[in-house]
């Protein structure tokens, strides 16, 4: 499993292997509920937290391209614009704040992969 927090940053994403995680091959069922052991380490400091990731389902394929097509092709500070006007799809949880999710994607490169669940969630103040 492969979880990377940005502390400070705007993003928290998440991204790992869910078959092996959850022992499935089979769809995912939602909504999905996962208790995340994460750690952070350099050569001067550590960081552990345990994050909770509630997830009521994927987001919806013509919003997902409207969102990566207004990042794409018009920059940064829209994409934030319109990924926060989409509705809330789950909440990321650390400690007693919580960050909701608006773009959740889950994939796989072929029938015999594992599926990747792709989720960055908004964490700096939402009236900026």
């Amino acid at each position: 499993m492969r979880v990377t927090l940005g502390l400070g940053i705007v993003f928290v994403a998440l991204l790992f292997p869910l078959n092996a995680l959850l022992g499935r091959t089979s769809s995912l069922d939602y909504p999905l509920d996962l208790m995340l052991d994460a750690k952070a380490e350099d050569a001067s400091a550590s960081v552990a937290a345990s994050v909770t990731l509630h997830l009521d389902r994927p987001m919806e394929e013509n919003r997902r391209k409207r969102v990566t097509d207004t990042l794409t092709y018009t920059g940064y500070s829209n994409f934030v614009t319109a990924l926060r006007s989409l509705p809330p799809v789950g909440t990321i949880t650390l400690r007693e704040r919580t960050v909701q999710i608006r773009y959740a994607r889950e994939e796989r490169e072929n029938a015999d992969d594992d599926r990747d669940i792709h989720v960055p969630a908004h964490g700096g103040n939402p009236d900026r």
